[in-house]
């Protein structure tokens, strides 16, 4: 057993006609084997809020079911296999709390080989005309088949980002005034 990712699928299929796989993921680490099994994409938060991730859920139709909140201490959210396998494989997603309400805008892991970015829009819950913005970047990663050395599957790393983020390396303080109503103040260094 070598330390690498390969693509193993199940005997199942989705009603978009993608056969169900998972990544079993082969490490080495102090002289172990540590073997892990995970879907095929994951979340990793790079906000200062947690984001819930949403999808439908094919048992229950058209109704959207929670993947799990992606927290902001980077640690990688896996969806889980029923939630991947949806007809559309879309994601919504919402700020944790009753402050905003789901995504505008869905992304679906189907295209993730064609649109590496997506911007979507989640409203204020008591103003719509103000909303978060979350910048999404898929990052792909060519994986190992079941047999052979081809690597014939991807795997996918969605980051969440905010669409803007400023760092001051000045030896002054900033201090942000727009827009109207928005007010930061930025330490030096």
């Amino acid at each position: 057993m070598r330390a690498e990712k390969r693509c193993i699928h199940l005997p199942m299929e989705a009603d978009s006609g993608r056969k169900w796989a998972l990544l079993v993921d082969t490490k080495l680490e102090h002289g172990r084997h540590i073997v892990q099994l995970s879907s095929l994409v994951k979340f990793i938060n790079h906000m200062d809020m947690p984001i819930v991730v949403l999808a439908e859920n094919p048992m229950d139709g058209t109704k959207l079911s929670t993947c799990g909140t992606a927290k902001p201490d980077g640690t990688p959210l896996y969806v889980p296999l029923p939630l991947l396998y949806s007809a559309t494989g879309e994601f919504y997603f919402q700020p944790d709390g009753d402050t905003h309400d789901r995504s505008n805008e869905s992304i679906s892991w189907h295209a993730f080989e064609h649109h590496k970015r997506h911007p979507v829009r989640c409203d204020l819950a008591s103003d719509t005309t103000k909303g978060l913005y979350l910048d999404l970047m898929v990052e792909e990663e060519r994986v190992l088949g079941e047999k052979g050395k081809a690597t014939v599957e991807s795997a996918f790393t969605v980051h969440i980002f905010p669409p803007l983020y400023l760092r001051n390396l000045l030896p002054v303080t900033v201090e942000l005034s727009k827009p109207v109503g928005f007010q930061k103040t930025i330490d030096s260094n």
